[in-house]
């Protein structure tokens, strides 16, 4: 009997076990939780479960500012029809003139949807990206003779949270995200069906090269699958690609290495990647950067973080399964394909070892998985354990929700209110009331300023941190240092010569060392971030300006409590009238919502530390007056 023959016999048996149960007849209780997780209704339950958590794990962020520039380079690719762009021209500091960088059908992309649908457009680009995933995945399981259930479901849950680390943000890597899901779709389809889907590689990679330069990981992906596709035939005959298509995969292999030579830098683009990524500097510099942080650290961590935490588990329980199954699959029939063991090796310690690169790993996994169970002649097994798939997918669904009603801060999704997270109302003020250039501004707010005050203003960092020298990011990453020590401010404003600052409210330290000198004078703030001018700009301003609004009565209808928090620190660090500190912490009582479990918290931390300021306000009027008497 074949082994799609086999298939179709055990669904059968399958089918006949739950259609017994229907009528009554004995069966014990663990055959009944079987029933239960193998029944459709759980599935379509399940399935709507995967939808509501994903969408729930995936709000509007504002954590990363590069969208914004990317909408730049886009608009500067559609509306100049070119493929070049010079990459120095956005900042007043120092930057490499040679930086290659090759994004523009993905900023272009980006640019377009933006154009036709405002920022929604760029999130439902994001789903658009992940239904295509999830299509690919649904359409290989049916290919394989595979029926779609509560296990498949329990595996997407799982790729989607680790997914989230990168594909959460709006910019070119989503369309890595969705080339490398092809690329890995097209050589598990061809193991399972021998069908030769090779000459889409080509296609893919001409325009992947010209979308981000995550297509280099897929190039890696193929070079590997090539080399372990040669191995197996050689010595594992039972696992191998038929001789024809291991040809056909070797032509069009080498025509992929060649498509990748057509984009706007040549061979040069290559070179410069890899440069890049053996460069010892270039590994010590992303130790600064969250998205690189190595993920181990995460597995039993000394701080919370709870989408670092989620990604490393589901990381290694997709690992735990995949080793479950390939060892079920070798002890049952002897199937042991080493391509596919390497594969996952390699892009399990890669995505463990840099964050950032996590969203490899899972895609192949996933695949690898049910490729495994089917050559294996084990898919029946996934009958027998849906339990416990559906228990984890239980779990983590269930953990998803709670923390997304409990503990999310900005209650945003697809780009709503994503106004109350960029400087909007800050960067107003500088244009409308010309504040003279170059404007000192920290790191995160670099990439909007970017795209909404170029040309007028040019930024001093933002995170295409590759573009600036050494020393120019090494200034701005020591500049608590350098700012803190008057002689050091004195310093860095004569090297850098700025008269007008945009500096992001998490970064309250900055304000506090500028505004300690009498040479620095607030100017405005809003939610986000605060304008602080040279004096001799500040006595420049028309009455008119000096009498603008600042009270607290402009964040009445806030309701972000991190945004509450931050407008919080800044009145307490700088000594703002108390009554103006105790209006927000009234703010934040009155508009966060109760089912934020850290309220009641924060407002204890808060008023501990008003009443501390209050003490020491007090203490200073005492002092105050015994000398004046």
């Amino acid at each position: 009997m074949s082994k799609k023959g086999k298939f179709k016999t055990e669904h059968r048996k399958n089918l006949e076990i739950e259609s017994s149960s229907i009528k009554g007849k004995n069966i014990s209780f663990s055959e009944q939780i079987v029933n239960i997780s193998n029944n459709k209704v759980v599935k379509w339950i399940s399935l709507a479960l995967l939808l509501i958590s994903v969408w729930a794990y995936y709000p509007t962020s504002g954590d990363d500012y590069d969208i914004w520039w990317h909408l730049k380079y886009g608009e500067h690719f559609v509306k100049n029809l070119t493929w070049n762009i010079d990459h120095t021209q956005f900042s007043w500091t120092p930057t490499i003139s040679d930086w290659t960088y090759n994004t523009w059908i993905g900023s272009s992309i980006l640019y377009i949807f933006y154009w036709i649908a405002s920022i929604p457009g760029l999130y439902i680009l994001q789903w658009l990206i992940f239904v295509i995933i999830f299509a690919l995945y649904k359409y290989y399981i049916k290919s394989i003779g595979d029926n779609f259930d509560i296990n498949h479901i329990t595996g997407l849950i799982l790729v989607a949270i680790v997914l989230n680390l990168t594909a959460i943000f709006i910019k070119p890597e989503l369309f890595t995200t969705l080339f490398f899901a092809i690329t890995v779709f097209i050589y598990f389809y061809i193991k399972s069906s021998s069908k030769n889907l090779f000459f889409i590689y080509p296609i893919l990679f001409l325009i992947w090269v010209n979308t981000h330069g995550g297509f280099i990981v897929g190039l890696f992906f193929i070079s590997l699958t090539f080399c372990g596709e040669v191995f197996n035939s050689f010595f594992l005959k039972k696992s191998c690609l038929t001789k024809k298509l291991l040809i056909q995969f070797a032509i069009y292999f080498a025509i992929a290495y060649i498509a990748i030579l057509i984009n706007p830098h040549g061979i040069t683009y290559h070179l410069n990647i890899l440069k890049f990524l053996l460069a010892e500097e270039t590994w010590s510099h992303s130790a600064t950067i969250i998205a690189y942080f190595n993920l181990w650290k995460f597995v039993f961590p000394k701080v919370y973080a709870f989408r670092f935490i989620n990604t490393v588990w589901s990381m290694l329980l997709l690992a735990i399964l995949f080793l479950a199954v390939s060892v079920y699959g070798y002890r049952k029939n002897r199937h042991f394909d080493v391509t596919v063991v390497i594969l996952n090796i390699v892009f399990f310690y890669i995505g463990m070892d840099k964050g950032r690169a996590s969203i490899f790993f899972p895609l192949i996994c996933l695949f690898s998985i049910f490729y495994t169970l089917k050559r294996g002649d084990a898919i029946f097994i996934k009958r027998k354990i849906a339990p416990i798939a559906l228990l984890l997918f239980t779990f983590w669904s269930g953990n998803i929700i709670y923390h997304t009603v409990f503990y999310l801060d900005h209650r945003s999704w697809f780009g709503t209110n994503i106004n109350e997270l960029v400087p909007l109302k800050e960067v107003d003020f500088i244009k409308k009331n010309k504040l003279p250039g170059p404007v000192f501004n920290t790191y995160k707010i670099g990439g909007y300023m970017i795209w909404s005050m170029y040309p007028d203003y040019k930024v001093f960092i933002d995170s295409r941190d590759s573009i600036y020298p050494r020393e120019v990011y090494n200034d701005w990453i020591g500049v608590n240092e350098k700012l803190k020590d008057p002689e050091g401010l004195k310093m860095f404003t004569s090297k850098y010569p700025f008269k007008t600052a945009l500096i992001d409210l998490t970064e309250t330290y900055i304000i506090f060392w500028l505004l300690r000198t009498p040479d620095w004078k607030l100017a405005f703030f809003d939610k986000v971030a605060a304008v602080i001018v040279h004096k001799s700009v500040y006595d420049s301003f028309s009455p008119e300006l000096l009498a603008i609004e600042l009270g607290p009565k402009r964040f009445e209808n806030v309701k972000d409590p991190k945004q509450l928090e931050k407008l919080f620190d800044l009145a307490v660090n700088l000594n703002i009238n108390p009554n103006y500190t105790r209006e927000i912490l009234n703010i934040f009582k009155r508009n966060v919502t109760n089912l934020y479990r850290l309220k009641e918290g924060k407002i204890r931390g808060m008023e501990k530390l008003l009443s501390i300021k209050e003490s020491q306000i007090q203490q200073e009027q005492k002092v105050g007056e015994k000398g004046k008497q």
